[in-house]
């Protein structure tokens, strides 16, 4: 009842259902064992989550989402919030002492999820403000190797300018490589990302 109440943002109801005994911290029993904050920050609900914080939820709760590789372990609250842009969400969890620079099982931190597929610039702009480190040399689990990436990477491959200006600014490792063996600037290349591919020449990454 509490996850239900979670998701569709009722702060009202799930504060009732806590003080009459409900467990923040249950896991759902199917593929994903979400709880009640977890569910929450997936939907951007963030007055609930700031009242399951307050009652005792784990904001460093670890979680296994679902993919279609298999179950992705290691997630957090706040990955998923950053994922979905999800920023009052964000900053809340971070507020609440989020830790920063866990990675999943695929390698990605926070501020990696903020950048897959474009999910949020915005998200990815707040973790870097937050004190995320924009170069965290984390590396994925054996099964899967091909996530391999950066968030240099992520911001060129998903046409992210200004956020690959600025990790270029904070000079992240330029020539580092994907899992499939491309680096920033060919994705910037095949991206035309001309802005991108200025700074990366100046910076001195590898042209060849």
């Amino acid at each position: 009842l509490l996850m239900l109440a979670a998701v569709g943002g009722h702060q009202e109801v799930a504060s009732l259902l806590i003080d009459s005994g409900a467990d923040v911290s249950a896991l759902c029993e199917d593929d994903n064992e979400f709880d009640a904050l977890m569910m929450a920050c997936a939907d951007g609900r963030a007055a609930v989550v700031e009242l399951l914080l307050d009652r005792g939820a784990n904001v460093n709760n670890r979680y296994a989402i679902p993919s279609s590789r298999g179950k992705i372990g290691n997630q957090t609250a706040l990955s998923m919030a950053s994922n979905r842009g999800h920023l009052d969400v964000c900053r809340l969890l971070i507020s609440r002492g989020a830790e920063l620079e866990v990675a999943a099982d695929s390698g990605y931190t926070a501020l990696m999820w903020a950048l897959v597929n474009g999910a949020s610039e915005e998200a990815a702009e707040l973790l870097l403000d937050s004190g995320a480190n924009p170069d965290p040399g984390t590396l994925p689990a054996d099964e899967w190797s091909e996530a391999k990436t950066t968030p240099l990477i992520l911001a060129t491959s998903n046409g992210l300018s200004g956020i690959a200006l600025r990790l270029i600014e904070a000079n992240v490792n330029i020539d580092a490589q994907d899992g499939s063996g491309s680096t920033a600037l060919k994705h910037a290349s095949r991206n035309g990302l001309d802005a991108v591919v200025k700074a990366l020449i100046d910076k001195g990454a590898n042209l060849n």
